[in-house]
């Protein structure tokens, strides 16, 4: 099924893809992040349920899943930090990430409840179109 999303032009990660974020996120394990997606985006979920299970397989933990009402349209993935605490740490995520084939930007948010969060934004402008008020 993987394979069909890539081909379709989906976000998606390829089994080798996948064993390398493992493989370099493995070592901070116990470390914590957040993942969120825009709830309706079929698209930009499976990606974040993708990262989370990433995230949980190399021992992570994943404080929140959150399915936001509104999201942020486009394709970059954005690593949102609360503060320059933990700005190498995203950096390095970032820096992954791309060696995985995303597009990803960090920003600082210090209204955010979570030290690191990743937000995948939506490529459809029209998520949630068909999920009901």
């Amino acid at each position: 099924m993987l394979q069909e999303l890539d081909k379709s032009g989906n976000r998606s990660f390829s089994d080798e893809q996948v064993a390398l974020l493992q493989r370099e996120l493995s070592p901070q394990k116990g470390e914590s992040i957040a993942i969120e997606c825009r709830l309706g985006d079929v698209e930009g979920c499976y990606l974040a349920l993708e990262i989370n299970l990433v995230f949980e397989a190399s021992g992570w933990i994943v404080e929140e899943f959150l399915f936001a009402a509104e999201g942020t349209p486009g394709e970059t993935v954005i690593l949102l930090v609360k503060d320059e605490s933990t700005m190498a740490r995203a950096e390095r995520l970032s820096r992954l990430f791309s060696a995985a084939g995303l597009q990803v930007t960090t920003k600082t948010d210090s209204e955010q409840s979570f030290n690191l969060k990743i937000l995948v934004p939506s490529k459809n402008t029209q998520a949630g179109a068909e999920t009901p008020a």
